[in-house]
C-alpha cells in the first residue's frame, strides 16, 4: 500500500552547469557561419536557464560596389537563454523544451579593396525562439541539441564609405546549436 507521501516525486535540487557550444548561424553574416562558446546555467526541476557568450567566424561580404571590394564581418554576441521541460522521458534524462533566447552583442567589420573603409562595428540585438532536446547521458554530463529561429530588433547594413551598401542582416535568422554541460557539485 503506497501512502500520498510515496505517490508525490520528490523535489529536484537546485543545479549550476558549465557548458561549451558549437553553432550553426544562416542570416546573422553574409553567408552560413559557425560559432563556439560558452555557458553557465542553472536547472531547478523544469526550468533550465543560462547565460552564454558566443564567438562566430567572419564571412565575407561578397564583392561590392567596386570589383574585388567587400567586407569580411564577425560577431560576438552574450545571450540569456530560459528553457521549460514540457516533456520528459527514461525517468527525466531526455527532455523536450521550447526555449526563449535574448541576445545583444557587437557584429565587426574589415573592408577590403578600397581606400574607402567599412563601418567598423555594429551594435547586435535579437530574440530567438527555439526547441530543445536535452539528455543528461551519464554521472554529471548532459548532450543536447537547440534549433531556433531568431528576429534581430536591430538589422546592422554594412556600406563601403560613399560606395553603398553590401550586406544587411537577413529579416529572420536561423541557428542550430550542440551543447555539452557538467553539472557542478
Amino acid at each position: 500500500v503506497k501512502t500520498a507521501q510515496d505517490r508525490v516525486p520528490a523535489s529536484e535540487p537546485m543545479r549550476f552547469t558549465l557548458g561549451v557550444q558549437i553553432v550553426g548561424d544562416l542570416g546573422s553574416l553574409p553567408g552560413p557561419t559557425a560559432g563556439a562558446g560558452l555557458s553557465l546555467g542553472l536547472l531547478l526541476g523544469r526550468l533550465h536557464v543560462e547565460a552564454l557568450g558566443t564567438a562566430f567566424l567572419p564571412r565575407v561580404a561578397g564583392s561590392g560596389p567596386a570589383a574585388g571590394s567587400g567586407g569580411e564581418i564577425g560577431m560576438v554576441t552574450a545571450q540569456l537563454r530560459g528553457c521549460f521541460a514540457v516533456l520528459r522521458f527514461f525517468d527525466r534524462a531526455l527532455g523536450v523544451s521550447p526555449c526563449l533566447t535574448a541576445e545583444a552583442g557587437m557584429a565587426r567589420g574589415q573592408g577590403f579593396g578600397l581606400a574607402q573603409q567599412l563601418s567598423p562595428s555594429e551594435p547586435w540585438f535579437a530574440g530567438w525562439l527555439g526547441l530543445s532536446v536535452r539528455h543528461a547521458a551519464w554521472q554529471r554530463w548532459q548532450f543536447g541539441l537547440t534549433a531556433e529561429a531568431g528576429l534581430p530588433l536591430h538589422r546592422p547594413q554594412w556600406v563601403i564609405d560613399d560606395l553603398g551598401e553590401i550586406f544587411q542582416t537577413a529579416v529572420v535568422a536561423g541557428r542550430l546549436t550542440l551543447h555539452a554541460s557538467v553539472l557542478l557539485p
